[in-house]
């Protein structure tokens, strides 16, 4: 089963229509066409890292033909390492333009990941909902500090629990 990551905009509620649900983990498309993958997700400084690279690579196999089979080694690293870690790329993005990550769930695929959180939140909200017929604001996780969202895989964002 996949993960995915549930992101929600800084001005949103936990029920925003606008969430984005990110899936964590190898993307085919980052791996065949990388570069303009990384233009359609709006990562602007990689794509232009990863250009800058390629003509580099290009450069050094023209003028030193002997590491020509180093520079496509390095290109099949380099665009392995963009299929791996090319969605938490996107993640990072959203969490630097202050977007909370709400929930990280398990689905076969994105609808049903996105059945299984709104489902979730209809819920937990009924289940919070006061008798006297008052409304009541979900409760928000608390700011600051590191957060545990529970088991991450990947090489990036692991905290062990105690």
């Amino acid at each position: 089963m996949a993960s995915f990551v549930v992101l929600t905009p800084p001005d949103g509620d936990e029920t925003n229509e606008r969430a984005v649900f990110i899936r964590d983990g190898f993307s085919v498309w980052a791996l065949l066409f990388h570069l303009f993958w990384l233009l359609w997700h709006r990562l602007w400084f990689a794509a232009a890292l990863l250009f800058l690279i390629f003509v580099g690579l290009t450069a050094a196999a023209e003028a030193w033909p002997q590491w020509s089979f180093f520079s496509a080694v390095a290109w099949v690293v380099l665009v392995l390492f963009v299929a791996l870690e090319g969605n938490a790329m996107r993640i990072a993005k959203k969490e630097r333009q202050d977007w909370q990550i709400k929930a990280i769930i398990e689905a076969q695929n994105r609808d049903t990941a996105e059945d299984i959180y709104y489902t979730g939140l209809r819920q937990t909200a009924s289940e919070r909902k006061p008798p006297s017929g008052e409304k009541t604001a979900l409760p928000r996780p608390p700011t600051g500090g590191t957060r545990e969202l529970g088991s991450t895989l990947g090489l990036l964002g692991f905290h062990e629990r105690h």
